[in-house]
C-alpha cells in the first residue's frame, strides 16, 4: 500500500497502477480476513490460563493464546496448538454478544 502512495505522488502519470495496486491490497486483505474467520462454532475460554477452544462441525482446534490485536471492529487472535501449530482467527463485534466480544478481546488482548 505504502509503494503504491509512493507510485503515486512521485509519478502521477501511472494514476492506473496505483489503482491496480490499491485494488489488488484490497482483495489480498479480503481473502485473508475471510479465510481466517469461523462461519460458525462455540468457543471456551479460560482466561487464566489463555486457553481458546473452538469448536465447531468443520473444525475442533484448542491452545494458548499468543496474540490479540483489535483492528476497528476485527480482532485477529493466533492460538499455539498443543501440536506447535500457529492457527490464526479473525472476530468481529457483531459476531457475538458484547460481553462474550469483551471477555474474548481482553483474554486475547493479556496474553503474552
Amino acid at each position: 500500500m505504502i509503494f503504491a502512495f509512493l507510485l503515486l505522488v512521485l509519478i502521477p502519470e501511472l494514476w492506473w497502477l496505483h489503482l491496480t495496486l490499491c485494488y489488488v491490497s484490497y482483495r489480498h486483505a479480503l481473502f485473508t480476513c475471510t479465510k481466517i474467520m469461523p462461519q460458525e462454532g462455540d468457543i471456551t475460554l479460560i482466561e487464566k490460563d489463555a486457553w481458546f477452544k473452538l469448536t465447531s462441525e468443520a473444525k475442533h482446534t484448542e491452545g494458548t493464546i499468543s496474540y490479540g490485536k483489535v483492528f476497528a471492529s476485527l480482532l485477529i487472535v493466533e492460538v499455539y496448538t498443543e501440536s506447535g501449530e500457529k492457527v490464526k482467527f479473525a472476530f468481529t463485534v457483531s459476531a457475538m454478544g458484547s460481553d462474550a466480544w469483551s471477555h474474548l478481546s481482553r483474554t486475547a488482548l493479556q496474553a503474552k
